[in-house]
């Protein structure tokens, strides 16, 4: 059966992105769902059902040809999946970043930059530049067929390299992507006194960007302070690739965002003394617990136990 849409495209691609004493391993912190494995079920206008239908994309189909690319990384299994919710809105994964869609809702003709936006794949380290293929093709969807052993996505027509292909998707029988953190959104609620049970919220807390993090990969996360940035393993605590300004101790002002980011509605140049005990806590971690909802990085100051309490707030 054929299905065409013309929508808008609801996108939050949000890209912000160790365990010395205890390790949690991320798979089993995750709830289990109630969605099983695809079973096909036909309505009464026999068409297929793509509620709680999980699917795994097979490659790039040429159809002059019918050759099949497969799309790097191949090992990743959470990579390039997408899950449904209701017979239109869809959940993607493409490798460290998610988005959104209500296939009732589309925009085909959405602006496309010519940037080329490479992900990095956290088994590896490498950057995959057929990440943006994906994503480009993504954006750009016009129609779909589904039937209970393909899900195919084509391509606005006129848009080149595109015109002759589609995104061919399997039926997923592994890991449900809904349990994976790849590309989830997290915000702190706060410092927790683990003595006391009382939890501090930081300031500023009116800055929606700040002290977040979000999952790159199953253990990698980007933190942000205010403006400062680091990628961190969670595994083993470990630090790497950071960026400026430095994740030091030093406090954090919101004078950057006044330029970079004028809709956060700050920008009064104040420095933040709560900035040092979000980096200390960071950067000093000891432990971490992640349940669906929370992750939990715990930490000691000045002799006494505290942890990072995120929310999930994007999945």
């Amino acid at each position: 059966m054929y299905k065409k849409f013309f929508v808008k495209i609801l996108i939050l691609a949000i890209a912000f992105a160790g365990c010395s004493n205890v390790q949690t391993d991320i798979e089993d912190a995750i709830e289990p769902q109630v969605i099983e494995n695809n079973d096909c079920e036909i309505n009464e206008d026999g068409e297929i059902s793509l509620i709680g239908t999980k699917w795994k994309l097979a490659g790039l189909v040429d159809n002059k040809t019918g050759e099949t690319k497969e799309l790097k990384p191949v090992d990743c299994e959470d990579c390039y999946t997408l899950w449904f919710d209701t017979d239109s809105t869809v959940s993607i994964i493409n490798i460290s970043t998610r988005l959104k869609l209500n296939l009732f809702d589309l925009h085909p003709q959405i602006f496309m930059d010519l940037a080329l936006r490479s992900e990095r794949y956290d088994k590896d380290n490498e950057s995959y530049i057929e990440s943006d293929l994906f994503r480009r093709f993504i954006l750009r969807i016009d129609s779909y067929t589904a039937t209970c052993d393909e899900l195919k996505l084509f391509h606005v027509r006129g848009d080149n390299v595109f015109d002759d292909s589609y995104l061919s998707f399997r039926p997923h029988d592994g890991k449900n992507p809904l349990t994976s953190v790849r590309g989830t959104y997290w915000k702190l609620a706060g410092v927790v006194d683990i003595q006391t049970g009382d939890i501090r919220e930081l300031e500023p807390n009116d800055c929606v960007g700040c002290y977040t993090l979000n999952f790159v990969g199953e253990y990698d996360i980007d933190v942000r302070s205010i403006t400062a940035t680091h990628t961190y393993n969670l595994l083993n605590f470990s630090v790497f690739n950071p960026h400026l300004p430095s994740f030091t101790f030093m406090t954090d002002s919101v004078e950057q965002w006044k330029v970079d980011f004028p809709w956060y509605g700050l920008g009064d140049g104040k420095p933040y003394e709560d900035t040092r005990l979000f980096r200390w806590g960071v950067l000093n971690a000891e432990s971490f617990e992640l349940s669906f909802n929370e992750l939990k990085i715990f930490f000691s100051y000045l002799g006494k136990s505290y942890y990072l309490s995120f929310k999930c707030i994007y999945r």
